[in-house]
């Protein structure tokens, strides 16, 4: 098979052995496969080493100290040589098909600096929550929305992401919002269906991390109102939105409530 695009599969991983290989072989089995599958450790002690040495090509590891995940993510970014760069985190996983997906829309739409799809959130034995459809991307809805596109759905031209930049490495919860705040007017594409599932749980970051997503939401949001007395404004409800929402995240993801609010689109 001929492979028009190659896509290079980044994975930042931190102790996460209970879910990675589920993680290398959604993205490993792929077709078109992966040009490659680059895993950069920040040094686990739990089983992942013994994981990434019965590994071979595609995947390509190294496990060493960094300084948080935005740094483990720039070092993978600078190793990847892919037309196409995916962020998948250790314990999410690629849907079949998505690769295919991916490729047919850069092919259909050469001029798109990114494609994206929707995403399945699932509890850790990999059972649905729910299902998320994301809305147009629209610099300002990132301002309203946040992260309405998940990362891991988000399949991104290379020489692109050199135009955007490293990951912030100052932050250490909203590192995926400050890149959506960063993307400005940039030509995107939507998939139509389903590319990934993100895995929610209570030892999850988002879980641990609420305090840290709500001080670095604002600060970044503050920082893109540019002055505006209308945007900050509108950032200071915005805060007051989010506190609420991740506090009561246990809530809105149990059964009973994924029963009576269904799927939805972000």
């Amino acid at each position: 098979m001929k492979i028009s695009i190659s896509i290079s599969v980044v994975i930042p991983s931190l102790n996460s052995g209970s879910f990675l290989s589920e993680a290398l072989e959604s993205a490993i089995n792929q077709v078109p496969p992966p040009h490659e599958v680059i895993v950069q450790d920040g040094g686990s002690t739990d089983g992942t080493i013994e994981i990434l040495n019965r590994t071979g090509p595609p995947v390509a590891w190294r496990s060493e100290p960094d300084n948080g995940q935005s740094d483990a993510l720039n070092r993978a970014i600078a190793r990847a040589t892919g037309d196409v760069l995916v962020w998948v985190n250790a314990d999410d996983r690629l849907l079949p098909g998505s690769f295919a997906a991916a490729v047919g829309a850069f092919e259909e739409h050469p001029q798109a600096d990114f494609v994206y799809g929707d995403f399945e959130m699932v509890r850790s034995d990999g059972a649905i929550i729910r299902r998320f459809r994301s809305s147009a991307y629209d610099p300002a809805r990132v301002f309203t929305h946040g992260c309405y596109i998940f990362s891991g759905a988000m399949f991104y031209r290379r020489e692109f992401m050199n135009r955007i930049g490293p990951y912030d490495e100052s932050l250490h919860a909203c590192m995926d919002l400050d890149y959506l705040l960063r993307l400005g007017n940039a030509r995107a594409v939507h998939l139509n269906q389903a590319v990934a599932q993100f895995r929610w749980s209570e030892g999850a970051k988002s879980s641990r991390m609420r305090r840290h997503f709500l001080r670095e939401s604002h600060r970044l949001r503050w920082r893109a109102a540019h002055g505006s007395i209308k945007m900050r404004a509108l950032t200071l409800a915005l805060d007051a939105r989010d506190a609420i929402t991740l506090w009561t995240q246990p809530l809105r993801f149990t059964s009973a409530w994924s029963a009576i609010r269904g799927n939805r689109t972000l």
